[in-house]
């Protein structure tokens, strides 16, 4: 389902934010670098990184690659004390079930764009910009709020290193939150997000486009209920975690599939759409 090899070293360590959130650069034992995600409080963060790489790797959503890393107490340690002496933050080694945790592959050459406008002119030369556009029922189905400018990443590529390839990035906060507290209240909201660099992204959908986002809900649709019980079934066997809890986030998963491309897609949410034929045929 997914590799697991074993890390090597912690390479950089990025600051502790409001919520307790970090990540470090590990360096696998084949050399490969890797983000991997921590939560003081819990292994949520990495939890949702995990889940929200495998269902994009099975609908179509442009992200890096993804592995399992399998950590050395003595690493853990190491990666605690660091964050307690440049922090001042204290990290509980005790909820990391077998060592392992999820981290996304690390790329050197990457521009992450500084505002809306600058997403904007970047996509421009993109050579897989129709896969950008499957990030509208992605982040709907899953309830990611965190999309702004700042979770969009596009890789340089060629011998000029021009920006050229978008892939999409951090999906810590989907189910609502940053934890699993708001996964029962948001698993039956359908509607647009409210949020301002939303909108932007909204208007950026025209007809044409908007037949690239149908077609990504209609993938998200498609996902083997078995695959998404394998998801659920991995996160049981890699991390610490409420069995309750736990058995919200698989029915949020299996029944709000069902509903993406007839309920959560509407051009409602796009103000430049006017075309709905596509929509429309679909439903009869």
């Amino acid at each position: 389902m997914i590799d697991l090899v074993d890390a090597a070293r912690p390479v950089k360590l990025y600051g502790v934010d409001v919520f307790g959130r970090f990540f470090v650069v590990v360096e696998s034992i084949d050399g490969q670098l890797y983000q991997v995600k921590f939560n003081g409080a819990d292994t949520t963060s990495n939890q949702n990184e995990f889940i929200g790489y495998m269902i994009a790797k099975e609908c179509g959503v442009p992200v890096t690659g993804g592995v399992m890393l399998r950590f050395s107490e003595e690493m853990l340690e190491r990666i605690a004390q660091r964050v307690l002496e440049k922090y001042g933050h204290t990290v509980p080694l005790d909820i990391y079930k077998e060592n392992v945790l999820f981290g996304s592959k690390w790329e050197d050459d990457s521009v992450t764009p500084s505002s809306d406008v600058h997403l904007r002119d970047l996509l421009a030369d993109c050579r897989n910009k129709n896969e950008f556009y499957s990030i509208f029922p992605y982040d709907q189905y899953l309830r990611n709020y965190d999309r702004h400018h700042g979770n969009h990443l596009i890789l340089k590529e060629g011998r000029n290193k021009k920006p050229s390839f978008y892939t999409a990035i951090d999906t810590d906060r989907i189910f609502g939150a940053v934890n699993w507290g708001m996964a029962e209240i948001e698993k039956d909201k359908i509607e647009c997000f409210p949020h301002p660099f939303h909108q932007f992204l909204y208007e950026l959908i025209d007809n044409a486009s908007f037949t690239e986002v149908f077609r990504s809900a209609v993938r998200i649709e498609q996902i083997p209920s078995e695959y998404l019980n394998s998801i659920v079934d991995a996160v049981e066997h890699f991390y610490e975690c409420d069995n309750d809890k736990l058995g919200i986030i698989r029915q949020f998963l299996l029944d709000r599939k069902s509903k993406i491309s007839d309920e959560c897609v509407k051009a409602s949410c796009f103000k430049n759409v006017t075309q709905k034929g596509l929509h429309a045929s679909h439903n009869q």
